[in-house]
């Protein structure tokens, strides 16, 4: 079934010079019919043509000859510094003026702020030790650019004045940088509390010092590893992040005890770290341990809770015996054997299976029970 054209649906064309009316009655068409001219429709084809072939035409590229600058192409830098009119550079100036344009229409186009504010956090990143070509290369902003933004334009007279304001985009690139490892240089110096305090815990926890150094890199040594948990001097922006990657992913792994020599670096560790009381990761938060200021005050108990926990774990699943059961015991100190008898006896263990768990004798184990018993009966009286 054909569709149904109305007298208002009438479409006349031209067979010289295709020209096409627009729908409408036959009296309508009709008239645009006689009034149109083949020479006119002819000349309006060509320039759309013309226009066309030049919108997708690509003009002389020139590339940036600035001295400093290193404009690129594809930006309306490019096209109005550089004279560069490639396709690329055009679009760019084309969508920027069109944006421009659209702003001012709706009243919305403020391309400058205040100045000072960006001017001053440039002032703190450089006092955290970031240059002005790094800050340039990470906010992705001219050194031109900061140069006078922080020293101002040189005049006429020879002497510098400060700009009062700034574009928005410039100052919004500015303003999200931070300093932080991964933003400065690699060989610029930090506050290094934060890397001694991810190293010590790391140490508290039962990493040896030359497990931590392998997993660094080849170029760390145990020696390395204690001259920077000891040292109170400033160490390079990389060492640090790489530490705090590392500590990332060392913190909730437990250390190395496959064989007997890994079992003894282990409990030496750990040793070394409870005799100068250094803190394992469960104290510190990933938000404040980089502060100086943040001190934890030791008022918990003496014993190292991960440990005995560790320990408990593997106890309940042991089935107790006459044999010392060696394999897989957790490694215990003196506090934490204490911690440790105080809840195996509260699961109502026998003094014998106790010394088992321990891989004591029975009189070793009856003095370890009275002692555990006789600080129990301490903490409960005071």
């Amino acid at each position: 079934m054909t569709p149904r054209v109305t007298v208002r649906d009438v479409v006349r064309r031209c067979d010289n010079c295709g020209w096409k009316s627009k729908p409408g009655t036959v009296g309508r068409t009709d008239y645009a019919y006689r009034k149109h001219s083949c020479d006119r429709t002819r000349l309006l084809e060509a320039r759309a043509a013309r226009v066309d072939a030049r919108k997708s035409a690509d003009g002389p590229k020139r590339r940036c000859r600035h001295k400093y600058a290193n404009h690129q192409h594809g930006t309306p830098a490019a096209f109005s510094l550089d004279r560069c009119k490639c396709r690329p550079c055009r679009d760019a100036h084309n969508a920027a003026a069109q944006h421009r344009s659209r702003e001012q229409a709706y009243g919305r186009w403020q391309p400058f702020v205040d100045a000072e504010p960006v001017r001053e956090h440039v002032r703190q990143l450089r006092q955290s030790g970031m240059g002005l070509k790094v800050l340039a290369r990470v906010s992705h902003v001219s050194h031109g650019a900061l140069s006078k933004l922080m020293y101002g334009k040189r005049m006429p007279d020879g002497s510098y004045r400060l700009s009062k304001q700034v574009r928005q985009e410039t100052a919004r690139k500015i303003l999200a940088v931070e300093a932080t490892y991964d933003t400065l240089g690699a060989t610029t110096p930090v506050e290094s509390t934060g890397t001694r305090r991810r190293l010590r815990a790391l140490v508290a926890n039962g990493h040896s010092m030359s497990s931590i150094g392998r997993r660094l890199g080849p170029q760390w040594t145990s020696g390395n590893i204690h001259s920077l948990i000891g040292s109170d001097r400033g160490v390079a922006a990389k060492t640090a992040a790489a530490v705090r990657d590392l500590y990332a992913v060392m913190a909730n792994e437990p250390p190395d005890e496959s064989t007997p020599h890994a079992r003894i670096a282990a409990s030496r560790a750990r040793n070394y770290a409870k005799a100068r009381d250094w803190l394992g990761p469960a104290w510190w938060d990933e938000d404040t341990i980089d502060v100086p200021d943040n001190v934890v005050e030791l008022d918990g108990p003496d014993h190292d809770e991960v440990a005995v926990d560790r320990f408990m774990a593997w106890a309940l699943v042991q089935q107790t015996g006459k044999t010392s059961k060696r394999e897989g015991r957790p490694p215990l100190d003196d506090a934490d054997q204490l911690e440790a008898i105080r809840r195996l006896l509260a699961l109502e263990r026998t003094p014998t299976a106790i010394g088992v768990l321990l891989g004591r004798n029975n009189t070793y184990t009856a003095e370890l029970i009275r002692r555990a018993t006789a600080e129990t009966e301490e903490q409960i009286a005071s």
